[in-house]
């Protein structure tokens, strides 16, 4: 099929509607987005819109479209989104024929593009790998529908991003093997280094939290002091499905009357799903209390099913941070960001408010090899929620993170004891720590009689667990139990990765000790 591309003009705009809203089931839901003064967005003076129009039918056959922002005075970044065609068998030559040509258009003036293309639509991975676009992430459940539909993360280098590249990004332990797998696809020197000592912001803390209106956001903007970036926005604020513009709200943390910290983010209704677009701190460290508050608005008002951010891969403690209130990385953006003259990489991480599901979509050969990659993340990340609630409400982990919980979960192993049971005996060495799942243990001191019982949510072995000495009594399972064990050999390899996981842990179990000892003086003083 004969084809020409041009560039995109008004008379154009029904035809756009009609590929942006297809297949028919999408329709509904854009119909609001694509009337009127929304519609004509598609043509806005910072996109560059192509079409592909049929010879000699003039029918428009399919659309791209690249969103430009001015960085710096000197580059430009973009993304490239709407890419649409119609459903026809030449639909992947149309779709590689657009993509081709609008990275050819906007050579010599584009840095990077990147792009997020349905894991769906295997046409359109196949067009933008064919481009020079190497996949380097995956985005779970970001779209709604019936299932979530999900993407794969595209970027495409201009050789002279790559050569501003800033060496040796720092990152999390959980997002090494993603980056390294996105460096290879870029054909970059896989530099990466992990940040083991790092320790996220506080999400605790005596500042308030609470909305701000624009006005005032921007003259604390005006005002604010000149720092490196830690969250990419990166067209971000036009962050709805269509990338139609969208305006962020703000949080402001305050310490007294003065604020110190905002963060900034977008709310796209009909996906369900947010973005952070900012974070600034201006004194202190208020970055975790105001993600704690954003995850708490969020979920109370049940408005999203998932939330990103794009962070530098130099902002370690926000990544950390992230990391600790349940992110988990899905995509790494090499040569992403400009600072300070240099192009930092940066670190994708979601969360979500859904549970995870794995994705069977028909994908090309290299999309298939990042998705992959992701989902045994995120399939370690799912712990299942009874056993991470187990833990939470648990005193000796308590002032954890949401991330730390799910680490600290995959650690314990499921043991299953029958009634009358031992677990272990008075006197017998051991360093394993048990928490109660279901069923009731009997406590029982070495001549035999019954010293307490421990029920569901309890603990029991911490001395041994703490200094490896014989254990002071023994324990049976006096119904069918199920328990939740840990080694200390095991806890102990997490701690050297996590100390400040180690530091919370430790601090409350003497804590939790030195109560039972105090309750127990106290008791034998009134007998």
């Amino acid at each position: 099929m004969a084809v020409s591309i041009r560039n995109a003009e008004e008379r154009d705009l029904e035809a756009l509607r009609a590929l942006l809203a297809s297949p028919p089931e999408e329709a509904a839901r854009f119909t609001e987005a694509l009337e009127g003064d929304a519609a004509r967005a598609l043509l806005d003076e910072t996109a560059f819109v192509i079409v592909a129009e049929g010879i000699p039918s003039g029918k428009i056959l399919g659309t791209a479209t690249v969103l430009m922002q001015q960085e710096t005075a000197q580059t430009v970044t973009g993304i490239l989104t709407r890419l649409a065609t119609a459903d026809l068998p030449e639909r992947a030559e149309i779709a590689a024929n657009l993509v081709a040509t609008a990275l050819q258009s906007l050579a010599g003036n584009l840095q990077n593009c990147f792009a997020e293309i349905p894991s769906s639509e295997p046409w359109a991975q196949a067009a933008c790998e064919q481009a020079g676009f190497a996949p380097c992430g995956f985005l779970p459940l970001k779209h709604a529908g019936e299932p979530r539909g999900s993407s794969i993360l595209y970027n495409h280098l201009s050789a002279s991003a790559r050569d501003l590249r800033r060496p040796h990004p720092e990152v999390v332990d959980g997002a090494k093997g993603l980056a390294i797998e996105s460096l290879r696809a870029h054909g970059i020197i896989e530099d990466v280094g992990v940040r083991e000592d790092v320790t996220g912001y506080p999400s605790e803390s005596d500042y308030t939290v609470a909305p701000i209106d624009l006005g005032a956001v921007a003259t604390i903007f005006e005002a604010r002091p000149e720092q490196e970036g830690q969250i990419f926005a990166h067209h971000q604020l036009a962050s709805t499905r269509l990338h139609l513009p969208a305006t962020p709200t703000f949080l402001a943390a305050r310490d007294g009357d003065k604020v110190i910290g905002l963060l900034g983010y977008v709310l796209d209704p009909v996906d369900r799903r947010a973005q952070i677009v900012e974070m600034l701190a201006i004194d202190g460290e208020p970055q975790g209390a105001l993600v704690a508050r954003l995850l708490e608005d969020l979920a109370a008002r049940g408005e999203a099913d998932y939330i990103g951010a794009i962070v530098s891969a130099r902002a370690t403690r926000l990544q950390k941070t992230l990391d600790q209130a349940g992110f988990v990385p899905c995509g790494y953006l090499p040569a992403f960001g400009m600072e300070n003259s240099l192009r930092s990489d940066a670190v994708v991480l979601a969360r979500l408010f859904a549970s995870y599901e794995s994705d069977a979509s028909p994908m090309t050969t290299a999309a298939k090899s990042m998705f992959a990659h992701v989902d045994t993340i995120f399939r370690e990340y799912s712990v299942g929620a009874a056993v991470i609630k187990l833990l939470r409400d648990l005193r000796c982990f308590r002032g954890l993170g949401e991330g730390e919980i799910r680490r600290v979960a995959r650690v314990f192993s499921q043991r299953l004891f029958r009634p009358n049971e031992t677990i272990f005996e008075a006197g017998a060495v051991g360093r394993d720590l048990y928490v109660v799942e279901r069923g009731e243990i009997e406590v029982r001191a070495k001549g035999g009689q019954a010293l307490g019982k421990i029920q569901s949510g309890g603990v029991l072995g911490e001395i041994g667990f703490l200094n490896g000495e014989p254990r002071t009594a023994g324990a049976v399972a006096k119904s069918a139990t199920i328990a939740r064990v840990v080694a200390r050999a095991d806890f102990d390899r997490l701690v050297r990765r996590e100390p400040h996981l180690g530091h919370i842990f430790f601090k409350n179990v003497a804590l939790d000790l030195a109560e039972k000892l105090g309750n127990a003086v106290k008791s034998s003083a009134a007998s």
